[in-house]
């Protein structure tokens, strides 16, 4: 054979059987990986994870895997369940306890208390001192306010030195409000207007 100026001989060549048999292990090798990296390739993706156990910080595929798994998703539900069980167990005994309960208000918390400074409040035969019957007069005045409480300061017969804290009769009216009888006719109002007698302090 003629390149340009030179010349190249050929010749027959010459085998080595040592090189051959190299060649020969080394395309084995690689035709044997590709064909195992074909089947990885072609493999489900699910069955790859199958040798793997759950870890902390397992990527999506792995925890859907183990998550529909019998021995994960029945305490799951039972733990589920179990909770609504229970709340719906604590309200129904709310609502029993709420129904079935007295009422927890006193009659001293379940409206205003108002209290009636007799000597100022109201004066009914001109005298210039508040009296029971001016009390009596103004009892629609409190049911416009929606009292239920009459707090009346004391009315018993005083010296006055205290206006009328200085008790010196517990069971009679002190003149300047009015009589015993006054006070039993203020109560009989009270009672048709619905002011309980234990109110009225």
């Amino acid at each position: 054979m003629t390149n340009g100026s030179e010349t190249v001989e050929l010749r027959e060549c010459i085998s080595n059987p040592g090189f051959m048999q190299q060649e020969a292990t080394r395309d084995s090798l690689t035709s044997t990986s590709t064909s195992t990296e074909s089947t990885a390739v072609g493999q489900d993706p699910c069955t790859e994870y199958r040798q793997i156990k759950p870890y902390a910080g397992m990527p999506k595929e792995v925890l859907l895997l183990y998550s529909g798994q019998a021995r994960y998703r029945v305490p799951r539900q039972v733990l589920f369940w179990l909770v609504i069980a229970c709340i719906l167990a604590l309200l129904a005994i709310t609502i029993a306890i709420v129904a079935l309960s007295p009422r927890c208000l006193g009659w001293w918390q379940a409206s205003p208390l108002y209290q009636v400074y007799p000597r100022s409040f109201r004066d009914s035969d001109g005298d210039g001192v508040g009296d029971l019957r001016g009390i009596a007069e103004q009892l629609p005045h409190f049911q416009y306010l929606n009292i239920k409480s009459v707090w009346i300061s004391p009315i018993y017969r005083s010296p006055m030195i205290d206006f009328g804290y200085d008790v010196e009769d517990f069971r009679d009216i002190d003149p300047v409000y009015g009589t015993m009888q006054d006070f039993e006719e203020l109560l009989t109002q009270i009672h048709n207007r619905g002011l309980c007698s234990d109110k009225l302090l």
